[in-house]
C-alpha cells in the first residue's frame, strides 16, 4: 500500500510540476517522460512485491449477505449455498459479532473484517443464535467472480 501511496504522490508532484511551469511543447514533452518513467518504477515495484504477475487478483469471500442488527453486530440476512460462511454453519438469523477476534457493531466492520483477510485464511466467528452464543471456524475463500 505505502508503494501505492508514494506512486501516486509522485505523480500528483509531476503534475503539479507541469501546471505551474508549463512553457509549452518541450515542458509538456519533458513532464510526460517523467510520468511515463514514475509508472514504469511503479510496475516494476508491484511485480518485486508479487503483486503483478499476471494472475488473476483474489478477493476473500465469507458469503453472507448481511444488514444491521435489533443490537451491535451484523445480521445474516442470506448464507449463500456452497460458501465459506455454509460450511461453517453459519445460517440466515444469525448475529455475528466478533470476526478473527475484532468486535463486529455494523455490517460494514463485518465487510471491513473480511477485506482484510486472505483467501484460505482460518478465522474464529462469535455469533448468537436464538439467544446463545456460539462460536465457530470458518476458512475465508475466493470469492467468485
Amino acid at each position: 500500500m505505502q508503494t501505492l501511496l508514494d506512486f501516486f504522490a509522485e505523480l500528483a508532484g509531476y503534475a503539479e510540476e507541469f501546471l505551474l511551469y508549463n512553457d509549452g511543447y518541450r515542458s509538456w514533452s519533458y513532464r510526460y517522460s517523467d510520468v511515463a518513467r514514475a509508472a514504469r518504477v511503479f510496475a516494476g515495484r508491484l511485480r518485486e512485491a508479487g503483486i503483478v504477475k499476471g494472475e488473476k487478483v483474489q478477493h476473500p469471500y465469507l458469503g453472507v449477505y448481511v444488514q444491521a442488527a435489533n443490537r451491535s453486530g451484523a445480521a445474516v440476512g442470506q448464507v449463500k449455498s456452497g460458501s465459506p460462511a455454509a460450511s461453517a454453519g453459519l445460517k440466515a438469523g444469525d448475529v455475528i459479532t466478533a470476526f478473527g477476534g475484532q468486535t463486529i457493531q455494523s455490517p460494514e466492520d463485518l465487510t471491513a473484517a473480511v477485506g482484510a483477510k486472505a483467501p484460505g485464511d482460518k478465522v474464529t466467528v462469535t455469533y448468537v443464535r436464538n439467544g446463545s452464543t456460539k462460536t465457530t471456524q470458518v476458512t475465508i475463500g475466493t470469492r467468485p467472480s
